[in-house]
């Protein structure tokens, strides 16, 4: 499968000046690319209104990125595309894509955007899967007295004396030497692409009016998966043409990290749908009031290959849990009950719940409960497969899902 790159750039150009700080990095992406979409922003069409031709550079909307289906995001210039932190593209979509088996890529997060933006990079946390370390009143940074090119803050880190995680090593294949511009030390990560040097960098705190130094090497790079895909996160500036120009080895690295990580990915694809080995078609039941977050967890699912049926699509006022079930009962493979303190008192819960159980029962097909709240569950429930979902995103909770799915045929076997 070939990337699909879309490309954000750090700035909407202006007066004659391009908005792209890596113009180099751009070029080898879209050469790598089967196709590569630039913009500096996407927002949903409603906001983006009638684009003007000569804006395409600056946003795009959701509906033409989907339309696009990218399978690489990556972001130069953090994370955020105004003074706002306004991100510059909404994390519902890029979840969305990453946990389909797509790769984001945030970029050049250094301590300057980290201390211009620290409660939105502590907030983000969650979805990058690492975090910044921050003292009271700044950022946590590395420097290195011996490798550096104009200052201790602009790292020359060599990768045969880097903390890697392997998997990751050969995105660094015969590169000898890479750039980290004001990087910051990550206080949580999981898999490592690259690291400071490990015998002369060092982790400064700032502490008041002073600071204080150790020796250690700085971890500013993070790789984590999320769903199917990948999302990394660069604390330190790298792929504007400003260090390109005098490292190319930038250039050649990041368009490595972005190839291998769309592989490892594409394999995830393939090994779940593999495992699946068969049509997989859950029916989701739930109250009312939860319905915008099953309805996006269901499209999630549909998005993974399974199909999703939600009883409030299909049945109708005179309908009943019951006759919904009956109906769908020869393609169903697993029955999904939400359940919140919405669902106390629900007269389906004592008069209709036990009948539907019964039947998928009797059919021997599996029952799954995903609890949003820490309401208990019913009795009916108490054998069912437990997913605890308090918390969970639409993308996470249709990961689980699967997940619980595959569990559930390997142990069947």
């Amino acid at each position: 499968m070939s990337l699909r790159t879309l490309y954000l750039a750090t700035s909407p150009s202006a007066d004659g000046h391009d908005g792209v700080a890596g113009r180099k990095l751009h070029d080898e992406l879209r050469a790598r690319s089967e196709e590569c979409l630039l913009a500096h922003r996407v927002l949903p069409a409603a906001m983006a209104g009638e684009m003007d031709a000569r804006l395409v550079r600056e946003t795009v909307s959701e509906e033409l990125v989907g339309e696009f289906a990218p399978n690489l995001v990556f972001i130069e210039g953090g994370l955020f595309a105004d003074d706002r932190g306004a991100w510059k593209i909404d994390w519902p979509v890029i979840e969305d894509i990453v946990d389909r088996g797509g790769v984001l890529i945030v970029a050049d997060c250094g301590t300057p955007e980290l201390h211009r933006y620290r409660s939105r990079y502590e907030y983000a946390a969650r979805f990058l899967r690492a975090r910044a370390q921050f003292t009271t009143g700044d950022v946590v940074y590395a420097a290195d007295e011996t490798n550096y090119w104009q200052n201790r803050k602009q790292i020359v880190c060599r990768p045969a004396n880097m903390l890697l995680s392997p998997w990751l090593r050969p995105a660094l294949e015969d590169i000898q030497e890479v750039v980290a511009g004001n990087p910051a030390q990550l206080s949580s990560w999981q898999h490592l692409p690259a690291s400071g040097n490990l015998d002369t960098a060092q982790i400064v705190e700032p502490r008041g009016a002073g600071e204080f130094a150790r020796s250690e090497p700085c971890i500013f790079a993070s790789v984590a998966q999320c769903g199917l895909g990948h999302v990394a996160f660069i604390a330190a500036e790298v792929s504007a043409d400003r260090w390109t120009e005098r490292f190319p080895a930038n250039t050649r690295w990041l368009a490595n990290l972005a190839e291998l990580l769309h592989r490892d990915a594409a394999d995830n694809l393939s090994r779940s749908r593999a495992d699946l080995r068969w049509p997989l078609t859950l029916f989701l039941s739930h109250r009312s009031v939860n319905r915008q977050l099953v309805k996006r967890a269901a499209d999630a699912v549909r998005s993974r290959g399974a199909e999703a049926c939600l009883d409030a699509d299909r049945l109708k006022p005179t309908d009943s849990l019951v006759q919904e079930v009956g109906r769908t009962l020869d393609r169903l493979t697993h029955f999904v009950l939400f359940w919140s303190r919405a669902c106390l008192g629900a007269p389906w819960v004592d008069r209709e719940l036990p009948e539907v159980v019964s039947m998928v029962l009797e059919r021997r097909l599996p029952l799954m409960v995903a609890r949003l709240d820490a309401t208990p569950l019913p009795k009916t429930m108490a054998d069912a497969y437990r997913i605890e979902a308090i918390g969970m995103s639409p993308q996470e909770l249709a990961a689980s899902l699967i997940a619980a799915a595959q569990r559930i045929a390997r142990n069947a076997r």
